[in-house]
């Protein structure tokens, strides 16, 4: 970008408006990618919400497979404790996921605003030099239009006059 005008108007090259354009699709291709992400942690929220609706049944189920896997185990707790010590133990995971995916949602989320904000300033800036841009040619237009306009109006003065010429001429050479 140069500023090459009166105005103090910087004058955008082609390579400035290609880079912006660059910038910009390269933001909107993290802005999808952030998307895709977001939807992908809103399948994994889903998917822990699912499990907690589901935590009793589950619950019950791992500790007839951990029963069957590991007797030892077994005869140190007792049958209630080593349940609700298990139990405890997954919805003390499902809590630490829950907030780890509310953390990692909150984060893209601020993300997704920066980007978008990022996005919206390169829009605002990209706008604003161009309305600067046309502003600029649209003066030059008009000052070339005007010097059309005088460039014509010489020309009809000067027709007129050879014409005028040509007619006197004609005469003068008909009274001969």
């Amino acid at each position: 970008m140069r500023d090459r005008s009166a105005g103090g108007v910087p004058e955008w090259t082609v390579d400035d408006y290609k880079r912006l354009e660059r910038s910009l699709e390269e933001k909107t291709g993290e802005l999808g990618v952030w998307k895709d992400r977001a939807i992908a942690l809103e399948r994994v929220v889903e998917r822990i919400r699912m499990l907690k609706d589901k935590q009793e049944p589950m619950g019950v189920s791992m500790d007839r497979r951990s029963s069957t896997q590991d007797s030892e185990s077994m005869s140190s707790f007792s049958a209630s404790g080593g349940h609700n010590e298990r139990r405890r133990a997954s919805h003390h995971t499902l809590e630490e996921l829950d907030q780890v995916v509310l953390r990692l949602e909150q984060r893209l989320e601020r993300r997704d605003q920066e980007l978008q904000e990022v996005v919206l300033e390169a829009k605002r800036q990209t706008d604003q030099r161009l309305e600067a841009w046309k502003a600029k040619w649209v003066q030059v237009v008009q000052r070339k239009n005007a010097e059309i306009h005088r460039f014509q109006v010489e020309l009809e003065s000067l027709m007129a006059a050879v014409s005028r010429d040509r007619a006197r001429m004609a005469a003068s050479m008909q009274q001969k």
